[in-house]
């Protein structure tokens, strides 16, 4: 299971590229995002047990969007385009509450106006922060054991509910990297289909999770998500075309620092 301390805040560099082809108006229009961002979690004592706070520290984007080259840096936003649509993202966080045997208990999403145009809301905010504590066993595993968790797949406002992911994760061995001795766990999903009006299906789902039993944390996590996304009735599709959005995304979470 994962544990925390009072006082303490853990720091986590991810890394993200996706890919996307989506048809409007009968045409085809690609997309690139390229994403470096950094997110922290602040941990204090609360009646239920404890509060985690999460939020993004920093943000470093480049999208290549129907050829179109836009770039977007925290750190110095330049009131651009992608100013307007990400800054609501460094303004929002949420706080999860665990109990005292660690189990997720509630999770408040506080969502900034304009996080709508990223196509995230509260669904999406709230998974962000339950991501790893659903794919936890939370009960003693050996080498060789696997367990079922289910999660979510936000679509970005296309569907009225997330899709559920249905993952099964396997305690594959122990393994040493960077001077830790970590639980290597092998994660593969299958994605369910989404509502009526849109479906979603997945040619792959899945990756790898290094986590330290020394300090009850995953040190690293690679996912890949490679999925079809029907597009929502009314969109003009072209003659021929298969009506469907590929969505390829891959992430690399790793643990940067406690402090």
């Amino acid at each position: 299971m994962l544990k925390f301390e009072p006082g303490k805040s853990y720091i986590t560099e991810s890394q993200i590229e996706q890919a996307s082809s989506m048809q409007m108006a009968g045409q085809n229009i690609d997309s690139k995002v390229s994403m470096k961002m950094v997110t922290s979690q602040v941990v204090s004592k609360s009646e239920e047990g404890l509060d985690i706070v999460q939020e993004i520290d920093s943000l470093k984007m480049d999208m290549l969007a129907a050829g179109m080259e836009l770039k977007f840096d925290s750190e110095n936003p330049g009131g651009g385009m992608l100013d307007a649509m990400i800054s609501p993202m460094m303004k929002s966080k949420s706080t999860l509450t665990l109990d005292g045997d660690g189990k997720v208990v509630e999770v408040v999403a506080e969502v900034a106006p304009g996080m709508e145009n990223m196509g995230m809301g509260e669904a999406e905010v709230t998974q962000s922060a339950r991501e790893v504590f659903d794919l936890m066993p939370n009960k003693v595993i050996s080498e060789g054991d696997s367990w079922k968790s289910t999660s979510n797949f936000p679509t970005g406002g296309m569907t009225e509910a997330p899709v559920p992911i249905n993952y099964v994760l396997t305690f594959d061995s122990m393994v040493e990297k960077d001077g830790h001795k970590m639980a290597k766990v092998i994660i593969k999903g299958t994605i369910d289909d989404g509502d009526e009006n849109l479906q979603v299906t997945s040619r792959e789902l899945g990756g790898e999770m290094l986590f330290d039993p020394a300090i009850g944390q995953p040190r690293e996590v690679m996912m890949n998500f490679d999925v079809e996304i029907g597009l929502p009735e009314g969109i003009e599709v072209a003659e021929g075309a298969a009506g469907k959005m590929p969505l390829v995304m891959k992430t690399v979470s790793k643990l940067k620092e406690i402090k």
